[in-house]
């Protein structure tokens, strides 16, 4: 294998989509720029879509939205240019990373393009800084290089173009995922909801029997001692006013609180 120049690239581009016999040897890289190919290769840009691994979200990227990279997420960029290799099997690609991008905490992983992919890239960028990194619109990603294979190659591989096998299987799993979390936490919360109840119930019954054992101790009290004035109705108002109030304004609000706290899982 030798790896092509850009005077070796040049001279198999064919800048528009190739048809008839060009696809044989030609290679096509549309939308071609001339200001991205390189002494060793060329540097793809970045496309109109991206899926963030985080959230299996797909989202749109244009000169007034860009791609931004959250730390610690994972991007998934469709290429601008759509690539299509010699329909002879004569080349392969390798995926390098950009200094530029690696020096604001971006990284990616080398991989290859092979001999008979026809479509967009996708390529993966990590963000391992602790700040998010932008990426605009058409700004160079990363860069492919092309080696001319000792002989071509007989396995055809026909990955799916922009690779929307791997984009929809994020896609599924995070659906996946967040589902399974909302079921896991309307578990949660209705063992909250029903400790809590339970919880409410046992306190109104304490402060009940409380609030009668004190409107006993008062009575009887009250009958021995017939100069003091207490009204046995008047101690009834009070426990019903200990009732409602306790439990609603300070009880629930505890008990609630204390709930949340617990691992019922």
């Amino acid at each position: 294998m030798c790896l092509l120049s850009n005077k070796d690239i040049e001279e198999i581009l064919c800048p528009a989509k190739p048809n008839g016999e060009d696809e044989i040897s030609k290679l096509s890289i549309y939308p071609f720029s001339k200001e991205s190919l390189g002494a060793l290769g060329y540097d793809l840009r970045v496309g109109n879509e991206w899926l963030s691994l985080k959230t299996g979200k797909k989202k749109d990227i244009n000169k007034d939205c860009p791609c931004v990279i959250e730390p610690g997420d994972t991007a998934n960029i469709l290429t601008l240019e759509h690539i299509k290799m010699p329909e002879n099997c004569s080349l392969a690609g390798l995926i390098t990373s950009r200094v530029t991008l690696v020096s604001k905490g971006l990284s990616h992983i080398s991989t290859n393009v092979d001999p008979d992919w026809d479509g967009e890239l996708l390529i993966a960028i990590h963000n391992h800084s602790s700040q998010a990194v932008t990426i605009g619109y058409e700004e160079r990603l990363c860069t492919v290089s092309f080696l001319k294979n000792a002989n071509p190659a007989t396995i055809k591989i026909r990955k799916a173009p922009k690779r929307t096998d791997v984009t929809d299987s994020i896609s599924q799993k995070k659906i996946a995922e967040l589902e399974k979390g909302l079921e896991q936490e309307g578990k949660r919360q209705k063992k909250i909801d029903d400790r809590s109840m339970r919880a409410a119930w046992l306190a109104k019954i304490l402060v009940i029997t409380v609030s009668i054992f004190l409107a006993y101790l008062v009575s009887s009290i009250n009958s021995k001692n017939s100069d003091k004035n207490v009204s046995d109705e008047a101690i009834v108002g009070i426990g019903a006013l200990i009732i409602s109030v306790i439990p609603d304004r300070i009880l629930k609000k505890q008990i609630t609180k204390w709930t949340k706290s617990q691992d019922y899982e």
